[in-house]
């Protein structure tokens, strides 16, 4: 059975109590404030229960009778069953599990205000308006944001000031792009934004922390066309990613290298810029390829010395992440986590699997010395959303702390 159906149906299941229990409380609110029997209140939601698993039951169905790589979630380009099934099950999850913690808050609530039985009947009635208005402020919202977030490609520009930069490299302005992952849902659209993004910023290096297409190779000739017209003044540095090892490692390394991209496999890069000395070191780290402690150790004991230290690598792991900070690194570039792709807000604290994962998820941090940047990436992975996560190409401007 195909990786994607494997997860739909996984997650399917582990929503299921969810979506059961908010769809019975949303029947007795809804019960509450109108003339609807709970009776067939209970029937609609079943209803609506059945809608949403649509899809898991779709994909149940053709994987029972072998028929998984006919689905239409394989096929080239998008089609009508994706708004009819698949765009609408992954907003349906976000609206149950943002809407769930709201109501558990609620109906915890509820058992106290048996000890102020003047209020009780009131609080029931305002509660179960709560509730719906909730539900619907949700299924507004998330289609909204998440279709921006998607689409819509943001520049996240940021300023760092480096202790003991050279004057010479004040300024230096460093575009990070990771996971453009070029399939079904990212194509060309994305990519002019990159382009009119990369004209603005005019970055003097530009790197990119892997996962070009998402599978196979059907993408190959878009991703090179892609990958290809992208640019930065000085040098275009480039690293592997997860899905361009399973896709096609070898090719995707000699497309990138073809058209000028240096492409870094454990490897040290000098260039000079502004006539000082900056050290690129690019670490293959991907699940099926990863460096061992003792040989990561030594590798980077082994760099030459520069005036500007810089690792990428296409996994943000802390063991990479502080190894980089213990032998002098300034910044550490990676992508992989799509800055969460899908980020929940329950009760107003951001939560996604890619927290599980690693600390550095998205954003700037530091670790010791070191500062490290996590772009949120352009492309998708599983779902054909992204919430509170927007696609993004990330600028940094070096300073020094006495040139602010």
């Amino acid at each position: 059975m195909p990786w994607p159906v494997r997860m739909v149906l996984m997650v399917a299941l582990m929503a299921l109590p969810l979506a059961v229990y908010l769809l019975h409380r949303l029947a007795a609110a809804v019960s509450a404030v109108t003339t609807l029997p709970k009776a067939r209140a209970r029937w609609i939601m079943l209803f609506i229960l059945c809608l949403f698993y649509a899809l898991p039951l779709l994909f149940l169905f053709y994987a029972l009778n072998g028929w998984t790589q006919d689905l239409f979630v394989f096929q080239p380009h998008l089609s009508l069953l994706d708004y009819v099934f698949h765009f609408p099950f992954w907003w349906g999850l976000v609206v149950i599990l943002e809407s769930v913690p709201f109501f558990l808050l609620l109906d915890v609530l509820s058992p106290m205000t048996r000890l102020w039985p003047e209020i009780r009947g009131r609080w029931l009635k305002m509660q179960a308006y709560l509730k719906i208005a909730c539900l619907c402020a949700a299924v507004l919202y998330v289609p909204i944001r998440s279709y921006v977030d998607t689409y819509h490609i943001r520049h996240n520009s940021a300023e760092i000031f480096l202790e003991g930069l050279p004057a010479e490299l004040n300024g230096v302005r460093i575009t990070l792009l990771a996971d453009i992952q070029i399939d079904r849902t990212t194509g060309r659209r994305k990519i002019n934004q990159v382009n009119d993004i990369l004209q603005t910023a005019d970055p003097d290096l530009l790197f990119f922390a892997g996962d070009l297409v998402t599978s196979g190779r059907a993408f190959l000739p878009l991703a090179s066309e892609a990958i290809c017209s992208l640019s930065g003044r000085e040098e275009r540095i480039a690293v592997m990613g997860d899905h361009d090892h399973w896709a096609a490692r070898d090719t995707i390394s000699e497309i990138m290298r073809g058209c000028g991209w240096k492409f870094l496999d454990n490897q040290h890069h000098l260039l000079h810029l502004r006539g000082r000395v900056v050290l690129i070191t690019g670490i293959t780290h991907v699940y099926s390829d990863r460096l061992k402690a003792e040989d990561l150790n030594e590798l980077l004991g082994l760099a030459p010395d520069a005036d500007l230290k810089i690792l990428i690598a296409h996994q943000p792991a802390e063991s990479l992440v502080h190894a980089a900070a213990d032998h002098g690194y300034d910044l550490v570039l990676a992508g992989h986590t799509h800055g969460g792709q899908i980020v929940l807000h329950p009760l107003g604290f951001p939560l996604t699997p890619s927290q599980i994962e690693t600390d550095y998820y998205s954003g700037i941090q530091r670790a010791g010395m070191a500062h490290v940047i996590v772009t949120n990436g352009i492309g998708l992975t599983l779902a054909p959303i992204r919430y509170h996560a927007p696609a993004e190409v990330t600028t940094i401007l070096l300073s020094r702390p006495d040139d602010p």
